[in-house]
């Protein structure tokens, strides 16, 4: 069985029981390394909020991934994700903005059958388009970030309009500095107990193992992706991530490196004592 760098025997144990299920190989790891897989269709927004753990605000180039880009990516993804059931999840940027959003809405719940398709938005552009949520089925969600004082028309047109729609409480979000003064051990440890690692994120022709990828190999010039072939996810699995979580902004939130990303702290299972 193919399995990360930073594997142990522990991680091992864990892999062959899931909810008393027998899995095969390739499903243990899927269900065991991924947590949803995600397009990040584009990286215009909006908002743009300064403390965006995206770092978008600080993209010279900002960009869609094309249709083309989008659809080649769904040739390419491997059976055993396909047909995983995660969920996949359209974000941005402000996904709103992309012009094929609607097509792409479309073609990633005929393609995952087993899948909700979850957007990721500010909901400023959504009223458009929310008649897909009637025409696409009960499989598409939308959770609506909530920015008071900014989207507070938005928030109150569709609070409680639809179980389909959801709107998670407003909460306080502090970007940190970033730097590689932590040991190789604490970072691989913080990816091993991080609720962002396996969130896969696909943005034009690379796919990243978690959803800080792209901007910390761009920030940072840290190698967090492979480039979307028919073995992209066989080529994911051979990569080292740990100097990318040395930086991660976001699993530095979460492990208490600042002030936390939430008011309260994180249900992900983070283990303070390491750092």
């Amino acid at each position: 069985m193919t399995t990360n760098n930073f594997s142990s025997e522990e991680d091992s144990v864990q892999m062959n029981q899931v909810d008393g299920i027998e899995m095969s190989d390739e499903q243990l790891q899927v269900s065991y390394r991924v947590k949803n897989l995600g397009y990040l269709i584009t990286t215009r927004c909006n908002k743009l909020c300064k403390y965006c753990g995206l770092l978008i605000p600080d993209k010279a180039d900002k960009e869609d991934t094309t249709y083309e880009e989008f659809y080649n990516s769904l040739v390419c993804t491997p059976a055993i994700l396909k047909e995983s059931g995660k969920t996949v999840v359209l974000t941005g940027g402000e996904p709103f903005l992309h012009p094929d959003i609607d097509k792409i809405l479309k073609d990633c719940l005929e393609w995952y059958p087993n899948s909700k398709v979850l957007v990721i938005t500010n909901g400023k552009l959504f009223p458009p388009h929310d008649h897909l949520l009637d025409e696409l089925g009960e499989r598409l969600h939308i959770r609506i970030s909530e920015y008071p004082g900014w989207n507070d028309d938005i928030v109150t047109r569709y609070k409680d309009s639809s179980p389909n729609i959801i709107i998670p409480k407003y909460s306080k979000f502090f970007k940190p500095e970033m730097d590689m003064n932590i040991s190789e051990e604490k970072a691989r440890k913080r990816l091993k107990i991080c609720g962002s690692s396996g969130a896969i994120r696909i943005y034009k022709d690379r796919a990243y193992y978690c959803c800080m990828g792209e901007a910390i190999e761009r920030v940072h010039n840290v190698n967090m992706g492979v480039p979307v072939t028919k073995s992209w996810w066989d080529d994911m699995l051979k990569l080292e991530f740990w100097a990318g979580c040395a930086v991660c902004p976001i699993g530095r939130l979460g492990l208490g490196y600042t002030e936390g990303l939430y008011d309260k702290p994180s249900s992900c299972g983070h283990d303070k004592s390491i750092i």
